[in-house]
C-alpha cells in the first residue's frame, strides 16, 4: 500500500456489518461464543448515537434475544429477516 501510494490518492470503501442475521459471525456472536466477541459494536446505554443517520425504517441498534433469554443490543445493518 505504502508504494501504491506514494504516486496515487487512496480511498477504501469499508461497509461494516454487511451481513446477514443467519451468518455465521452472527449466530457466534448472538449465541455468546468467545470467537465472535467483539464482532458487532454493542454501544452502552449512555452512548450517544444521535449523530449516526441511517436512512432506514428499522432501528439503528436494534435488540436481539440471546438464547440464554438475555437481551442485548447491536448496530447492525439487516433488518429481521
Amino acid at each position: 500500500m505504502t508504494v501504491l501510494g506514494a504516486d496515487h490518492d487512496l480511498t477504501f470503501d469499508l461497509v461494516a456489518s454487511h451481513i446477514s442475521s443467519s451468518s455465521p459471525w452472527f449466530t457466534g456472536w448472538l449465541e455468546g461464543g468467545p470467537r465472535c466477541d467483539g464482532h458487532f459494536f454493542e454501544p452502552r446505554p449512555d452512548s450517544d448515537i444521535s449523530p449516526a443517520v441511517r436512512p432506514r425504517t428499522s432501528p439503528l441498534v436494534p435488540r436481539y434475544r440471546r438464547p440464554d433469554s438475555r437481551d442485548v443490543s447491536a448496530w447492525t445493518t439487516f433488518g429481521r429477516d
